[in-house]
């Protein structure tokens, strides 16, 4: 019998980053080439390496907050 997880907690993204996974989905949604390729397109992956580099700005951002309460 297998067990019922909770869903693992997302964090929270600042606007940027936000932003970016928005435009990457919208362009991934009407993509053939997205979704349908293995291979993707060049849009798709540019998008998506803007949203991971937002997403760790982010993380700094976030972590340089936490340190400096101490």
């Amino acid at each position: 019998m297998s067990q019922i997880r909770a869903p693992v907690p997302v964090p929270a993204l600042d606007r940027a980053a936000e932003e970016a996974w928005r435009a990457a989905l919208d362009h991934a949604a009407g993509c053939r080439n997205c979704w349908a390729s293995d291979e993707g397109c060049k849009i798709g992956s540019t998008l998506l390496d803007a949203y991971r580099r937002a997403q760790r700005e982010s993380g700094r951002a976030s972590q340089q907050q936490g340190s400096s309460k101490r």
